[in-house]
């Protein structure tokens, strides 16, 4: 809600479509995309994205998860990234605990 203007300045969006309004702009509304009836659609469980996405000429990073727990792990990633490899504009955060994280590369 505190956000007028998803495309005004560079963004990181935390949570998924269905907890993050602005998430939902910013992965289908902005991509010229529909979003769909299930706001899940794309996520599975013990899942997670790191994604970078361009928005009206601003970059947005969206960390969001099927679940809250996915989308902590998520953030856990971006806080310790050093240990991880990050690099492309998208990668998938998988696992079910603080202690098994995987990060690979989609795209």
């Amino acid at each position: 809600s505190e956000v007028a203007n998803v495309g005004a300045q560079n963004l990181i969006t935390i949570g998924g479509p269905c907890a993050n309004s602005v998430t939902a702009q910013v992965m289908y509304t902005k991509q010229g995309k529909t979003a769909p009836a299930d706001c899940t659609s794309g996520f599975n469980p013990g899942e997670a994205v790191v994604a970078l996405y361009d928005v009206d000429g601003k970059v947005a990073m969206v960390v969001a998860g099927y679940s809250g727990a996915d989308t902590r792990r998520a953030g856990k990633v971006l806080a310790d990234a050093g240990k991880y490899s990050l690099s492309g504009q998208q990668v998938t955060v998988t696992g079910t605990t603080f202690k098994d994280i995987a990060v690979s590369k989609v795209k």
